[in-house]
């Protein structure tokens, strides 16, 4: 199992006297946080559903719910850690293992759960993606687009997958402008599809508009009903600011 760090490289095109720049933020590979092994154990005496999963990535990694988690060795450069989770109740109930690590503004949201007997997963519906995400500005305006390798393609018969760019904007006046609730105004700046985002900035400037926040999520359902992880939410941050 291996997987790629986040690697900055420059490249200056010229074209139409405008110097543009396109930047990799992240070259072809699989994601930097990958689950490894999940062990699932269900007492029906008690109702009580409890997980053991290990999985790697870079060293800081924080679980977003406050789960404390356990650092175990170090494998090929990446940190390998361990999390107990669970609770009680009906085992068809989701517990969510939220991870995220701020040097490679990454973030996975695992759900897991309907297991009633004890089992293990060592294989998952979305390890095999590898994904190559550029960035290109041009002065006025920053594109981002995604290439998906051929692996990461939708399978029915083993798994759904899809993908989209979310985006947040703000004004002067500390109003937020998002996708869901004001697409009519998001469109005078913002121009996507499922594998590209085009910021306008110069007319977000003009305008008294900032970016908060822009990111690309790739969802994968597994169609498998013994996969004790049945739901995998990876977003890749592309700007961010506090």
């Amino acid at each position: 199992m291996t997987s790629v760090l986040r690697l900055p490289i420059l490249l200056m095109v010229w074209a139409f006297r405008c110097e543009c720049t396109v930047e990799i933020l992240k070259p072809m590979g699989r994601p930097n946080i990958e689950l490894v092994s999940v062990r699932a154990s269900y007492k029906e005496q008690t109702s009580t559903t409890s997980y053991s999963v290990i999985f790697l990535g870079p060293s800081d990694i924080e679980e977003q719910n406050g789960l404390p988690l356990m650092k175990m060795h170090t494998h090929n450069g990446f940190s390998v850690f361990k999390v107990k989770m669970g609770g009680t109740g009906s085992p068809k109930q989701n517990y969510v293992l939220a991870l995220y690590s701020a040097s490679t503004s990454e973030s996975l949201e695992a759900a897991l759960g309907g297991v009633e007997t004890n089992a293990l997963q060592d294989t998952f519906a979305d390890e095999s993606c590898k994904l190559e995400i550029m960035k290109e500005t041009d002065g006025r305006t920053v594109t981002f687009s995604v290439r998906k390798g051929d692996d990461c393609q939708p399978n029915s018969n083993e798994r759904n997958i899809w993908s989209n760019f979310d985006v947040k904007l703000i004004d002067n006046q500390g109003r937020i402008y998002e996708d869901y609730t004001n697409s009519g105004i998001m469109k005078e700046y913002i121009n996507k599809t499922g594998t590209q985002l085009t910021v306008n900035g110069e007319k977000m400037l003009r305008d008294g508009l900032n970016l908060v926040v822009a990111y690309f999520q790739l969802t994968v359902n597994a169609e498998s009903t013994t996969d004790i992880v049945h739901s995998y939410v990876r977003k890749m941050y592309l700007t961010q600011s506090n």
